[in-house]
């Protein structure tokens, strides 16, 4: 999140607190699915992290589904993830690849997510994700 802090454009951001203590964190951000028909606007949800001592507590799971909840709420119809696929299928995401969408760079097929917020909203959409530049300064989103 440092090096993102000033770089990234994030939409929204969520925090989970405990005590006065900030726990989690999940910033919304704006992303483009670069295809043959030029670019479409979509959303993803990254980086996520919990604090290790809060992990298995339910943290990680509020914070995708108040991200998702918010990004429906700013009108957004398609959200991306690149997470634990077992995890983030709870929550209606399914591999990319099935709906013929890569993440620009070398990472498990199976991991990288997408969640249609309105059906059909993908339309046959095809291509590459792209996420902003700053992440290309701290690797994959998470």
């Amino acid at each position: 999140m440092d090096r993102l802090r000033g770089k990234a454009d994030p939409q929204g951001a969520l925090v989970a607190l405990c005590e006065g203590r900030v726990v989690g964190h999940a910033l919304l951000g704006p992303v483009a699915i670069r295809g043959a028909g030029g670019e479409t606007a979509a959303f993803a949800l990254a980086p996520l992290a919990v604090d290790p001592d809060f992990q298995g507590q339910g943290v990680g799971s509020a914070l995708v589904r108040a991200g998702i909840d918010a990004a429906g709420d700013l009108g957004e119809q398609v959200i991306f993830v690149l997470g634990e696929p077992a995890f983030c299928v709870r929550f209606g995401f399914e591999p990319a690849a099935r709906h013929g969408l890569r993440f620009p760079s070398p990472v498990p097929e199976e991991a990288f997510m997408v969640l249609e917020l309105e059906t059909g909203a993908l339309g046959g959409r095809r291509g590459e994700v792209i996420y902003p530049a700053a992440f290309s300064s701290v690797g994959p989103p998470p």
